[in-house]
């Protein structure tokens, strides 16, 4: 647990590491461990799933709401998804946050995941 940002890191070096600047990543390089090595991904702040987020989904009264909001928004704002398991934890998550809207883009992008083959591999099988 970090009490000066009040989150809980991902890992024990996690917050030491400088962000990915999702916002300056072309779209088309999306997933990100199809196009950069996996070293440049592990030396930054970027998840393709908040193992945090699912770690508070599974152990959910161990955390606080407040807590879970916090690492919430601070893992939502570095997430890119491109594990095809991670909107559906960030939906039920979301939801039990109360935030509707969130719960609801993020189930409908996991629902259409395959129909839209938002991860480039509906052809190898549906996920």
């Amino acid at each position: 647990y970090d009490p000066g940002l009040g989150i809980h890191p991902q890992d024990d070096s996690f917050l030491d590491k400088e962000r990915w600047d999702l916002a300056s990543t072309p779209r088309e390089h999306f997933p990100l461990l199809l196009h950069y090595h996996p070293l440049s991904l592990y030396r930054k702040q970027v998840c393709k799933q908040a193992d945090l987020v699912l770690a508070q989904f599974l152990l959910g009264e161990q955390f606080t709401a407040a807590q879970k909001r916090r690492d919430y928004d601070y893992y939502a704002a570095i997430t890119t998804h491109d594990s095809s398991l991670s909107r559906a934890i960030f939906a039920i998550v979301a939801a039990e946050l109360g935030d509707r809207e969130a719960a609801y883009g993020h189930f409908a992008a996991s629902v259409r995941a395959n129909l839209d083959n938002a991860h480039g591999h509906t052809q190898h099988g549906v996920h």
